[in-house]
């Protein structure tokens, strides 16, 4: 049986208080995950609920040679004016807890 494992490119480093890091790895356990898949989760989500509210931000050059062009301006029409949903303030983990309780 063949597998694929995806190759990553980056390291993120994190700076926590110890006591967090160790919440966060009973977080993670009781949920049967990692602690880098659950942070990878959040940030594929993030991006996701972001592309979807602002995809005029994401239609950026890719890096070259590892060099980011420079940025260019972005001009808004009327007709490109964004609603954005005013969320309660709260952790995601707030609104998994939510999720749950409405199954």
């Amino acid at each position: 049986m063949l597998s694929f494992v995806a190759t990553k490119k980056a390291i993120l480093n994190l700076r926590l208080k110890p006591e967090v890091r160790e919440e966060f790895a009973i977080a993670a356990d009781l949920r049967g995950a990692s602690m880098s898949g659950l942070i990878h989760q959040f940030i594929v989500r993030t991006i996701r609920e972001e592309k979807e509210l602002y995809p005029q931000a994401f239609k950026t050059e890719r890096p070259v040679n590892g060099k980011i062009p420079e940025a260019k301006e972005a001009t808004l029409t009327e007709s490109d004016s964004v609603i954005v949903p005013v969320q309660k303030a709260g952790t995601i983990g707030d609104r998994q807890k939510a999720k749950r309780k409405a199954k």
